[in-house]
């Protein structure tokens, strides 16, 4: 027998502290056994090595510099295209003794479920009959459920996410900056009332992945300018709504906002209704699960501080509690009790934690006054 289909989640976390590790990594093992990756730089804090190595996360150390990672450096002179760009051919790389991977974006995410639960997958080696290309979550979902998915499916399959609707790909500054940018107004009325995708989540395989990262060789064929951030997403939503990736033979699925595994909540607005308050944003100051209460004081339960306690769950239209939550870093009231959290689970599995300085800024050099 064939062995079972494998997944992993990739992430690129280069130049992140901790605590970013924490938010990341611990939700996400609660919900998922299966592998990890995280592509790193050099110089990692031996606590972000022992904690990974606790959690079964394997650390891919990529060839990329500080000065690639870096938004400010970003230029058209810049001497390399930036991680933004360049890492569709490491999550190629990564993703390639796998089946099936999971990228997204490292900082702005919090896992409340497995990412994989609704993919039914097969050890068959070759599909009976190719799933056709799914308009709806609805149908998507009903496709998973009657048909196995083999490695045959997997490898030409791309599950993406969408952006709230309330942005298209024309209203939303940026994307529509980086669309003229990159394809001329005379060509970009393909993405006319089209929602975007967002490129920060993306399921696929390694051919997946590597597909994008050769159209990411050009991404801009109409000007020079190679190194602009976020160009990326541009491609991307190109390669979808121009055909080109059906032209591949990919089986695409786009996932509607607040109805798929990934929320991504940049443009929804308000969020309030879909969050709900856990304990507060908070960790109880013993380690016992245990709760006492009296007829005069309510029982509050004590939360196990070496396990991660969510502050909030966020929850899809229908009510049902999202997977994935992808850019919640947008609203304080959302970040800031999840730090306080991670915090807290810092404390206590590395109390001799210290943040290292953020780096020396270079002196600003005075012009000479002649």
């Amino acid at each position: 027998m064939p062995d079972e289909i494998r997944t992993a989640v990739i992430a690129g976390a280069i130049g992140y502290k901790l605590l970013r590790f924490v938010t990341f990594v611990a939700p996400l093992r609660q919900h998922y056994s299966g592998d990890i990756l995280l592509l790193v730089g050099s110089g990692n804090a031996p606590e972000i090595i022992t904690f990974c190595q606790q959690q079964r996360v394997v650390l891919q150390e990529v060839n990329s510099t500080a000065s690639c990672h870096h938004y400010d450096n970003l230029r058209k002179d810049a001497l390399c295209p930036g991680l933004a760009l360049s890492r569709f051919q490491h999550l190629a790389d990564a993703c390639r003794p796998y089946d099936f991977c999971f990228s997204i974006d490292f900082r702005d995410v919090i896992f409340q479920g497995d990412p994989f639960e609704f993919f039914q997958f097969s050890e068959m080696v070759h599909s009976v009959a190719k799933p056709k290309a799914s308009r709806s979550v609805a149908r998507a979902q009903s496709r998973r459920e009657s048909t196995q998915l083999s490695r045959a499916d997997l490898r030409l399959l791309m599950v993406l996410p969408l952006e709230d609707p309330s942005k298209t790909m024309q209203t939303s500054f940026f994307n529509n900056m980086w669309a003229n940018m990159c394809y001329g107004k005379n060509r970009t009325g393909i993405f006319h009332r089209k929602l975007i995708v967002n490129s920060g989540a993306i399921f696929t395989s390694s051919h997946g992945f590597e597909t994008i990262a050769a159209a990411l060789h050009s991404p801009c064929p109409n000007t020079q300018d190679s190194n602009f951030h976020g160009v990326d997403q541009v491609v991307l939503n190109w390669l979808v709504y121009s055909g080109e990736l059906q032209q591949l033979n990919f089986d695409i699925e786009l996932q509607p906002r607040g109805r798929g595994i990934v929320n991504t909540l940049n443009y929804l607005w308000p969020k309030t209704p879909y969050v709900k308050v856990t304990n507060n944003g908070s960790l109880a100051d013993a380690d016992s699960p245990s709760c006492r209460g009296t007829s005069s004081t309510p029982c509050v339960p004590q939360l196990d501080k070496s396990k991660w306690n969510p502050p909030w769950t966020f929850h899809n239209n229908d009510g049902s509690l999202s997977r994935v939550v992808h850019q919640y870093d947008r609203e304080k009231y959302l970040q800031q009790p999840v730090d306080r959290a991670a915090d807290e689970y810092i404390k206590h599995h590395f109390p001799d934690y210290k943040e290292p300085p953020p780096p020396a800024q270079p002196a600003k050099r005075r012009p000479k006054v002649l």
